[in-house]
């Protein structure tokens, strides 16, 4: 889901996973909001599970210009670094990102934030991620039994960090919303806002647009 707040000055980009096209309509997504001239971003990863590394480099390489999103080791071997594409639509310094996370911003979703994370290109909000830090691939048997999936390696942040069942410390935390909470708060995004320079309770003012 893609929309802006603050009348029109922050552009918003719910990302849910990583399919096929996630990357792709994300980047359509930031893409407008770049050409509308929007230079404060945020990108919203909570509840995110994961999906396609191939797609989660993508979406880092809209922001981070060069150098490694991620390194794969697998066991008994050197790591390899996963550098970022350099045609991003968002590698301009002068754009600012937030970043949304929680505890269940996780595997794909936390390669991205980490990436984002260790090259200082945005600032994570919120919660400590889940903390899936392998990788795996799908297996196939037959039509009956279906198939499994077996862990082949394990990924690294850029800076060589590994996540697993410990996840990402935000830089900035923020508790989520109390139980008995009023409807449609939202701290986390309050703050990220504010992270933005953008003053508080700005997020009311939104406006729906392009799906990602």
């Amino acid at each position: 889901m893609s929309r802006t707040l603050a009348d029109g000055r922050v552009g918003y980009v719910q990302l849910r996973g990583f399919s096929d096209n996630a990357s792709r309509e994300f980047a359509n997504a930031l893409r407008d909001h770049v050409t509308a001239g929007r230079r404060l971003i945020v990108l919203d990863l909570r509840g995110n599970p994961g999906g396609y590394l191939v797609g989660a480099s993508a979406v880092a390489s809209q922001f981070i210009g060069s150098g490694p999103i991620y390194w794969e080791e697998a066991a008994g071997q050197a790591p390899i670094a996963s550098a970022a594409a350099p045609d991003g639509v968002a590698i301009d310094p002068s754009i600012k990102l937030a970043v949304l996370v929680d505890k269940n911003t996780a595997s794909a979703s936390e390669v991205v934030a980490g990436a984002l994370q260790d090259t200082h290109r945005g600032t994570l909000v919120g919660q400590q991620t889940y903390g899936k830090g392998t990788i795996q691939e799908f297996l196939a048997l037959d039509a009956d039994t279906g198939g499994f999936r077996l862990t082949i390696a394990r990924w690294l942040t850029p800076n060589q960090r590994w996540i697993n069942k410990t996840g990402l410390t935000p830089d900035v935390v923020v508790p989520a919303p109390a139980a008995g909470a009023p409807a449609g708060a939202d701290p986390v995004l309050d703050r990220a806002l504010e992270v933005l320079g953008v003053p508080a309770g700005a997020a009311t003012s939104a406006s729906t647009g392009r799906a990602a």
